[in-house]
């Protein structure tokens, strides 16, 4: 949850063979990844006239709720290229529900530091690019980085306060953050902004020669996305961008950055989390309560729609 720019509205419609295709004639209505200046309308939009920040919450089950989304001609790219002051919602979201995960998704992100060390650099500096409320920053640290997180949302901003964990209140680019850190790490993040690339050259002025930055997302073309279509889980009104392994590459070039590895990343959850946005599938009628204990019972998942890119910055030399 960082650095956002808003869109306008697009402002020429063309009609070619039946499909409804924007014929944009400004940078800020091209695609995000490829700057094509063709989309064509791929999903109507599901939202109306009570969006509110808690549309935006991290925790959100209104699966398959979406801005309008257009696909681009060019190089495939999902956006939702109306979505408009995206990081009002974020500044104002309050998020209760996911302090309630806060222990499993600690494990997740001491896996996540694990996997740090493989490229850490002495010092191992690192900042955590929308920390929420300073999961990764809390086991970095635990880990011994000098570490530091920058977050948009005030509430979630407080949580860590409260912990007395390193942060930064607000987004990049920031004085208060610095720069020279070989640790860069962006999870589950950048399918939330409308200005990939700018946050991509944003975090590229924060990193050190040698630095490595981490890149979490869902992969549309997955298999599960496949299967579920329109009612994929990662399809959500908080997220306007959907990556997949060739729109990632071409982004990244794009930002003087490489490619290093690309894996599938394990997550973790409390049983009941997991039931209960199974459950948000079924009609109405089959939902039901489920008993307290059973949150104590952590889940490892992986279901291979996820993609963590592992990048640095290009060797020009």
């Amino acid at each position: 949850m960082t650095f956002f720019i808003t869109m306008e509205c697009f402002n020429a419609v063309a009609f070619f063979s039946g499909d409804i295709t924007m014929a944009l004639n400004d940078q800020s209505t091209s695609c995000w990844v490829c700057g094509s200046t063709e989309l064509t309308l791929d999903k109507r939009s599901d939202v109306d006239s009570t969006l509110s920040s808690k549309n935006f919450e991290i925790t959100d089950k209104n699966y398959g709720v979406t801005f309008a989304i257009y696909r681009c001609i060019k190089c495939d790219f999902l956006q939702c290229s109306d979505a408009e002051n995206i990081l009002d919602y974020y500044t104002n979201m309050v998020d209760n529900g996911y302090e309630l995960t806060r222990d499993q998704r600690a494990i997740q992100a001491q896996r996540i530091v694990t996997n740090m060390a493989r490229f850490s650099l002495p010092p191992a500096t690192h900042i955590d690019v929308g920390a929420g409320s300073g999961i990764l920053v809390q086991q970095a640290v635990a880990a011994g980085y000098n570490s530091v997180g920058i977050e948009p949302s005030v509430d979630l901003y407080k949580k860590a306060a409260v912990l007395e964990l390193p942060m930064i209140n607000g987004v990049l680019p920031s004085e208060e953050a610095g720069d020279d850190y070989n640790i860069v790490t962006l999870i589950d993040i950048i399918e939330h902004v409308t200005d990939p690339l700018s946050l991509l050259l944003n975090i590229k002025n924060v990193m050190g020669e040698e630095a490595v930055l981490f890149i979490d997302t869902p992969d549309v073309k997955s298999l599960a996305a496949k299967i579920m279509g329109r009612r994929w889980w990662h399809y959500r009104v908080a997220h306007v961008g959907y990556f997949d392994n060739n729109t990632m590459a071409i982004l990244l070039d794009r930002a003087g950055l490489e490619v290093i590895s690309v894996v599938r990343p394990m997550w973790y959850f409390p049983i009941n989390y997991l039931i209960e946005r199974v459950v948000s599938y079924l009609p109405k009628w089959l939902h039901f309560s489920l008993p307290g204990f059973i949150g104590d019972i952590t889940v490892p998942i992986n279901l291979y729609d996820s993609m963590r890119v592992v990048c640095c910055k290009k060797n020009l030399g």
